[in-house]
């Protein structure tokens, strides 16, 4: 098949039909059509050959298509668009500028065919590659499948179908052109970054906007997108564009038709207002009103605790990822998003559990909720690996260098520092929060110097490599004079002489000082080590402003910071932000020297019913509320006594072990066990452990799967039968609600798996036992 293709024959002439699906924005009237977007549903074979050709074309985008453009583009990223106009802003409010949102409508869809050979052709493509593309395209039909049913086939004269792996990459060169011709316009222009840079036009697909300094850049800038709209088929949308002033052009009157934006615009998701800290707090503030609009919802179903904490994660955090991994969270928004997710979780502000508990591993009594203060901090430090990679150049590093730069030269030098948070206040909200995360990250990165601008750039003072003990090296007077850098006292490979030092750094100092200087210069003949000097005198290759090395130590083995995935670093982060259970105390008082670790252990991987699971959690976590618990809580409507026996205070204890009423029903479950598993227990310490927490590892032998999911049951029953009893006045006998709950989990477990545990020799056995 591919074969044929590649002789430039098409293997079937279905093989480029599509099934165009309509996805609502869900914004606008449903009736309106340009409130939908169309997705091409293509065969898989299709799939696999435009795979082959986007990885080829993969490779070259980068080196094609200008900085401006980060959509389909390998190593860039919608962050990047999103944080250079959010820095650019910032910068342009203070000194005044145009700020132009464009809205291009229907882009995708609009794409003359014609024009994008064209574009290929230009950029160098050879004709066999341009040939294959034009034959998916020139040959491609589709129909649209609308509730059910599905329209005839029609040819696609125009657009890039989105759903075929070509679809971003091919959009990405059709609009390139623009890019290029308002960057190649001098009559156009834009904002200069403290690195030199000219930032006239970011683009993320179709989502494009303009920032220029002046009302004729923004006539070139018009003139320009008339022009590409006339070859390229594409059409602006005057209506949903907009256009923000800022600074000195407030007052502008705007005679280019495009909706004017008074507060902000929103770009790519993202609010952006006049001054950092409205951006902030316009985006926080929607997004705590969305969570709580969506937990409503969910909120209305009969989740189990387990069940929340996934919605939680895999919707919820979703959500925050985005705005969380652009903008600093400050601490009152974070409370207000925590006192959503409990709201949810427990039904009030106040947690049951600990979050920092339930951010640990079922195994370490958790459910592997996400902690926000871990991933906030996972999300900074895959930014600042962004902002440390050479290879990496968006606009936003200029800006953020520059803010480094006026604490230390260069900029970057600042992440081998360790400085007080106070001494930071200087810098923008973002490179706080980026230095903060940093920073509690020390213990996992470790800083590689190998070359002489390693060395020579390295901080003299805050460093934690330059250290004597834990302490780190520091002198105010030097530092307040300007000498900062390794390179200050070395030259030609040598610590310079004092003298030097104190011509360069002293400013005529009083005696006192003198001695200060020479105190401080002592220190840092003593701290910098020697192999330091014999690496500078032996040179090397000199990298450049972006040369320093750090690694992260995963699992103990160092590799590159650039590398590290946000999973890794959330999960190096997550062990330093985790809480033991506090009930593990209490349970350490019930049963003195056991392993309190292993109260967990049976709960990872168990086939227990989802509420039995979540109850059993709760009985572990001591979060089963006995009548001693109650009566604190309410002392007119609860009695401490068992509601089963009415003869002693209702403990944990008594409720699931010592009752007079619960104690036959466990006799006979623990002879069931004895006759089905072959299990048996001598010490009644140890048969009381398992009646809590199921079978230990040490009695783990055929079966004792089975056995765990009976007294799993077992437990269950017995907090049934105890409820109805609180709170209606009934009796319910146990075993009968055991063999109930038996019965109905083998249908469930012979459905979810044939061949699985349900037939077992002593699932057999403990079935016929429990039914006798």
């Amino acid at each position: 098949m591919f074969g044929s293709f590649c002789l430039g024959r098409l293997p079937t002439p279905s093989f480029c039909l599509g099934t165009v699906k309509l996805l609502f924005k869900n914004k606008g009237d449903r009736a309106d059509l340009d409130n939908y977007r169309p997705i091409t549903l293509l065969n898989t074979d299709y799939k696999i050959l435009t795979s082959v050709l986007a990885e080829r074309l993969r490779e070259v985008l980068p080196s094609i298509l200008g900085s401006s453009q980060a959509y389909g583009v390998q190593g860039r990223q919608i962050t990047d668009t999103v944080l250079s106009l959010l820095c650019t802003v910032e910068h342009m409010e203070r000194s005044g500028f145009f700020f132009l949102n464009v809205d291009f409508s229907k882009a995708f869809d609009r794409v003359e065919h014609g024009f994008l050979w064209r574009v290929l052709d230009r950029f160098g493509f050879g004709e066999l590659f341009i040939s294959r593309i034009r034959a998916l395209y020139t040959t491609a039909s589709s129909r649209v499948l609308c509730n059910g049913h599905s329209t005839g086939v029609f040819s696609i004269t125009r657009s890039i179908r989105q759903g075929c792996p070509l679809s971003a990459m091919l959009f990405s060169i059709a609009v390139e052109p623009l890019a290029g011709v308002i960057t190649a316009d001098d009559s156009i222009r834009g904002v200069v970054t403290p690195a030199g840079r000219v930032i006239k036009i970011l683009a993320y697909a179709d989502d494009t906007s303009l920032v220029l300094k002046d009302e004729t850049s923004v006539d070139g800038a018009m003139r320009q997108l008339r022009t590409y709209c006339g070859a390229s088929g594409a059409t602006v949308n005057i209506n949903k564009s907009e256009i923000f002033f800022l600074g000195s052009r407030v007052a502008t009157v705007n005679r280019w038709g495009f909706r004017e934006a008074t507060d902000g615009v929103k770009v790519l998701g993202v609010w952006l207002a006049r001054t950092p800290r409205d951006t902030i707090h316009n985006n926080w503030t929607a997004m705590v009103k969305k969570l709580a609009q969506v937990l409503a919802l969910w909120k209305m179903r009969r989740l189990t605790l387990r069940g929340k904490v996934t919605v939680l994660n895999s919707l919820i955090f979703s959500k925050i990822n985005y705005v969380l991994s652009i903008l600093p969270l400050p601490v009152h928004f974070q409370t207000r998003i925590n006192e959503v997710l409990s709201l949810f979780l427990w039904g009030s502000r106040a947690n049951q559990i600990s979050k920092l508990t339930l951010s640990r591993t079922v195994q370490g009594g958790g459910l592997g909720l996400v902690e926000l203060g871990a991933r906030k901090k996972a999300l900074r430090l895959r930014l600042v690996a962004r902002l440390l990679d050479p290879s990496q150049a968006p606009h936003w590093k200029d800006y953020l260098e520059d803010g480094f730069s006026q604490l230390l030269q260069p900029g970057l030098a600042v992440f081998c520092q360790r400085r007080p948070i106070g001494a930071l206040q200087d810098l923008s909200p973002l490179s706080v929060k980026l230095l903060s995360a940093w920073y509690s990250a020390s213990s996992f990165i470790v800083q590689s110097i190998s070359t002489p601008y390693q060395v020579l750039h390295q901080p003299l003072f805050h460093n934690s490599v330059l250290t004597h003990g834990r302490l780190p090296l520091q002198c105010r007077l030097l530092e307040a004079r300007g000498c900062l850098l390794v390179g200050d006292v070395v030259a030609g490979g040598r610590l310079c002489a004092f003298a030097d030092v104190l011509l360069r750094f002293g400013g005529g100092p009083t005696q006192s000082e003198r001695w200060r200087v020479k105190q401080g210069f002592n220190r840092i003949s003593s701290y910098v080590p020697l192999r330091w000097f014999v690496l500078v005198r032996r040179g090397g290759p000199v990298l450049q402003e972006t040369g320093f090395c750090f690694k992260f130590l995963q699992g103990g083995v160092p590799v590159a910071v650039q590398s590290v995935t946000t999973k890794a670093w959330y999960r190096a982060m997550i062990t330093l932000e985790t809480k033991v259970p506090a009930a593990e105390k209490a349970w350490g008082a019930v049963f003195p020297g056991k392993d309190l670790a292993r109260i967990w252990r049976s709960l990872k991987g168990s086939i227990f019913p989802h509420a039995v699971w979540n109850m059993d959690f709760r009985l572990r976590h001591r979060k089963i509320y006995s009548s001693v618990v109650l009566h604190q809580i309410d002392k007119e409507l609860y009695e401490r006594t068992c509601p089963v026996c009415g003869s002693v205070p209702e403990t944990l204890e008594h409720m699931f072990l010592d009752c007079l009423v619960v104690q036959p029903f466990w006799r006979r479950l623990r002879a069931v066990l004895k006759a089905g598993c072959s299990l048996e227990w001598d010490v009644e310490e140890d048969w009381q452990w398992a009646s809590l927490f199921g079978i230990p590892k040490e009695q783990r032998g055929p079966g004792w799967r089975v056995a765990d999911l009976l007294l799993a049951l077992g437990r269950f029953a017995i907090y049934q039968a105890r409820n109805l009893r609180l709170n209606e006045g009934r009796t319910m006998d146990r075993w009968s609600c055991l063999k109930r709950m038996l019965g109905g989990h083998l249908l469930t477990l012979k459905q979810a798996d044939p061949d699985g545990l349900w037939q077992s020799v002593a699932m057999t056995k403990i079935f016929s036992c429990v039914c006798a």
